[in-house]
């Protein structure tokens, strides 16, 4: 790790991982573990509770926004100070004999939090990344953008997005899919079209961009929209292609993406068909 080399996001990682572990320092292992319990407990208890206080609260309050603004910020709020109420009780019982052998082994525990919450953000950010162009979450690599692939702490953090991976459910990634398509209005293979163009017109002449545009002009009073892109995406995967075929550079597109493009078309033409 070269830290002349550090850009913003390693800064902010350092940063999360450094004031994790000086708290820690300062409330010791003890009460760092019973207030990172608290915080999950809280989350876990709010989510579990919620569907029981809308039913109380749905007849006093219509608007959707509003109600679970007050009911999940209530019910946290709520279990966050009990947690609190009590973690103080309990860090008022020395279990260490020595405040030094505590605070040690809160700094460790302290930095492996800042590690989780750092981690914790990345994963969020890699599956936005993932779901605004189409791809596998594991894939989040290929649309990154370089900021945060040169970053320093780039590979830690996929550690660590891999690390909670293997805490979610199989369905999750198609569960999180499936709701963003429903705010973006665009299916999974829409926006994978619209990474894989991007991809592919900029390996592209500027001559060769040009004539893809002119097909395309051509073809706007004769077809459909659906049919010209998919049109537009069988000339664009045509001259890819040609041009990179044995591209291994992360940023372009793998052979298993070029099979996703041709599978995409080639199901167009099997629809058309039958239509006809």
């Amino acid at each position: 790790m070269n830290f002349n080399e550090f850009n913003l996001l390693d800064i902010v990682v350092v940063t999360i991982v450094a004031l994790s572990t000086i708290f820690a320092i300062f409330r010791g292992l003890i009460g760092s573990v019973l207030s990172l319990t608290g915080w999950i407990l809280s989350i876990y208890l709010t989510d579990l509770t919620y569907p029981h206080l809308k039913e109380v609260l749905a007849d006093k309050i219509s608007n959707e926004v509003v109600l679970t603004a007050i009911g999940y910020g209530g019910l946290m709020v709520f279990f966050l100070i009990f947690f609190a109420i009590l973690n103080s009780l309990i860090s008022s019982v020395k279990i260490f004999g020595s405040k030094f052998v505590d605070s040690t082994l809160g700094a460790f525990f302290g930095f492996f939090r800042g590690f989780l919450i750092a981690s914790f953000f990345y994963f969020f950010l890699s599956i936005g990344i993932s779901l605004i162009n189409g791809t596998e979450v594991k894939d989040e690599a290929k649309v990154a953008p370089n900021w945060l692939k040169n970053a320093q702490t780039y590979d830690l953090l996929k550690f660590g997005k891999q690390l909670l991976l293997t805490f979610t459910s199989e369905d999750f990634n198609e569960k999180l899919d499936i709701s963003y398509q429903k705010l973006a209005k665009k299916s999974k293979d829409e926006r994978f079209i619209s990474y894989a163009k991007g991809v592919m017109l900029n390996s592209l002449s500027k001559d060769e961009q040009k004539h893809i545009e002119d097909i395309r002009a051509k073809e706007y009073l004769t077809k459909s929209d659906e049919e010209i892109e998919i049109s537009n995406l069988r000339s664009l995967l045509e001259l890819y292609k040609n041009h990179t075929s044995k591209d291994n550079n992360l940023n372009g597109l793998d052979d298993k993406d070029i099979e996703r493009l041709e599978d995409i078309v080639n199901g167009f033409k099997l629809k058309n068909d039958d239509r006809k």
